[in-house]
Formats: C-alpha cells, sequence, structure tokens
C-alpha cells in the first residue's frame, strides 16, 4: 500500500443529537455569565485590554472542549462554527450588561443596543498605567481594539470545540479512540515510514525511544473494539522529511508489527 495512496481517517461528520442539546444551552449560559463578568469587570474595576478577553475565554473553551467530546461530535468544521458563535457571543454579551446596568431598571430599550455598542466603542477611553495618562485613540483605534479582542475570543472557543471533535472516533465502539505517542530519532522515524509505504516492515531496524528534542514524535491512535476480536482499526502519524504519513490507516498486520517493534505503541 503507498503512502499516498493509503487511506486516511476522515470524520463521519455525527453527533448524540441528546447529548448536543442540552450541551449548546448550558454553553450559552457559561457564554452569558463570562460576559457579564467582563461587563462588571470593565464598569468597577480595571479592564486590561486584550487580556481580560482571552483570560474568560479559556473556561468558555474548556467547556466547549468537553461539551464536543461528550456530545460525540465528529464534525470539526461545525464544531468550530458553534465555538466562534459562542466566543463572539460573549464579547459582545458584555454590552448587553453594560446596557442594563446603566439604563437602570425599565430603562433598557433592545432596539437602542447596536446604537449603544457603537457609542460604547467610539467612544471608550484608553488609559495607560504606567505613565498614568490618558491616551486619545481616534474611533477608528478603538474598533481595532474591538475587532482584534473579539476575534481572539472566537479563535480560542472555536479551537476549543474544534479539536475535541477533530479527534479520530470509533463508530463501531461509539468512543474517542486512544492516542499513544514515541519519540525516534528522525533516521527511525523515516525508515518506519518508509517500511509503512513500501509495504515493507519486515527490515524495518528494532530503535530505542530517543529523548532527543529534535526526535520525530510518532502517534498511534487506534480502537482495538474491547479486544473481542483482532479487527484493531488504527491510523498513524508521523512527519518525516523522506516519507509524511498523517493519520493514515494501518492494517491488523501492520499494527501488530509496529506495536511488537515499539511497545509502547500498543492501544
Amino acid at each position: 500500500m503507498a503512502a499516498e495512496l493509503r487511506p486516511k481517517y476522515r470524520p463521519s461528520g455525527r453527533f448524540d443529537v441528546l447529548r448536543l442539546a442540552v450541551a449548546i444551552p448550558l454553553n450559552l449560559l457559561v457564554a452569558t455569565a463570562l460576559g457579564s463578568l467582563m461587563a462588571i469587570i470593565a464598569i468597577w474595576y480595571t479592564y486590561i485590554i486584550v487580556i481580560v478577553p482571552v483570560v474568560l475565554t479559556v473556561p468558555l473553551a474548556v467547556a466547549g472542549y468537553y461539551s464536543a467530546k461528550w456530545s460525540q461530535l465528529r464534525n470539526p468544521v461545525i464544531a468550530a462554527g458553534m465555538g466562534i458563535v459562542l466566543g463572539a457571543m460573549m464579547y459582545v454579551g458584555q454590552y448587553g450588561t453594560k446596557y442594563a446596568i446603566l439604563a437602570g431598571n425599565g430603562g433598557a430599550q433592545l432596539e437602542e443596543m447596536p446604537r449603544f455598542i457603537a457609542e460604547s466603542v467610539q467612544g471608550q477611553m484608553v488609559y495607560d498605567s504606567e505613565k498614568r495618562e490618558l491616551l486619545y485613540t481616534t474611533p477608528l483605534e478603538n474598533w481595532a481594539i474591538f475587532a482584534m479582542e473579539i476575534g481572539l475570543c472566537m479563535l480560542g472557543t472555536g479551537f476549543g470545540w474544534y479539536i475535541a471533535s477533530a479527534r479520530p472516533f470509533c463508530e463501531r465502539c461509539s468512543r474517542f479512540m486512544r492516542k499513544k505517542a514515541i519519540t525516534l530519532d528522525r533516521g527511525c522515524a523515516e525508515a518506519l515510514a518508509l517500511a509503512l509505504g513500501q509495504g515493507s516492515l519486515d527490515s524495518l531496524v528494532d530503535s530505542p525511544p530517543s529523548h532527543d528534542p529534535c526526535g520525530c514524535r510518532v502517534e498511534l491512535v487506534g480502537c482495538t473494539h474491547g479486544g473481542h476480536d483482532d479487527s484493531v482499526e488504527c491510523f498513524i502519524t508521523a512527519i518525516t522529511n523522506a516519507c509524511s504519513l498523517e493519520l493514515s490507516a494501518l492494517t491488523v498486520a501492520e499494527y501488530n508489527a509496529v506495536a511488537t517493534k515499539y511497545p509502547q505503541l500498543r492501544m
């Protein structure tokens, strides 16, 4: 089986409908709570540009990661899109909380929200704490800050959802596959990749793990289906100069040969 023709892992795009239906509202609540916290910090405490949004994005991204994993979401595009929307909602949501606090009881009107957001961004004051002076930023600079902050929130949350859903999933056992990894000398890693590409694993020489930081990392993800039979499903990743394999499928015989030579990669 040639390396370039070797099948690769492809996510099925499926997900658990009921679990995802539960996870989405919970993530909306988390995004709303974090957006409100961002507004409270901005009104009554010191709001540090970029730092505050990034720090508050972390728990939302973590919640998204575990939500995608729990929902068995196997569509990275949809997952990333959901994370991006949640990140944007968290960041923009701070203005809703600000408007409600500043307008007081009965003063908030939904149709006034777009104008409030625009005026808040254009008229925001930036203070240099080191120089103890006010920076007279232009509306364009304020909108640039807005774009940078909301972009980071969207990127961080989207990444959390994406990496969870991109992980190989065993459709037969309905669970994410296990991952094993080992670091080999570059020469040994290239020999392994070439041997798999040429289908000549018998010529592979045993090599102990390498502790060289410049070594090549070889990863194996797979599922033994509970050990009920020998139909192991696994994929290997080994990026080398000579031959690169990225989530490339292995046959049962190839898996057994690799696991025998490198026990650290056995599932």
